[in-house]
């Protein structure tokens, strides 16, 4: 857990519409896939999942390491 850097609070902001993130992740990660109402019919026609994105706060042998991880 951990307080996350200013251009990673700045991206999960934007990316999960969220302006009031604080920017602290309480258990170390957090995982957000687009609203299914918002996916596109093409996206829908061909069996394509909403993107899946997971941020990710360490610590340990680094002083600290952000890590972003999408999914198609």
């Amino acid at each position: 857990p951990g307080q996350l850097s200013a251009a990673l609070i700045s991206e999960i902001a934007q990316q999960t519409n969220n302006p009031d993130f604080d920017g602290y992740l309480g258990t170390g990660y957090l995982v957000w896939a687009a609203p299914i109402n918002e996916q596109t019919a093409n996206d829908r026609a061909t069996r394509r999942a909403p993107r899946t994105y997971i941020w990710l706060h360490g610590r340990g042998f680094l002083q600290g390491v952000d890590i972003v991880v999408t999914l198609y």
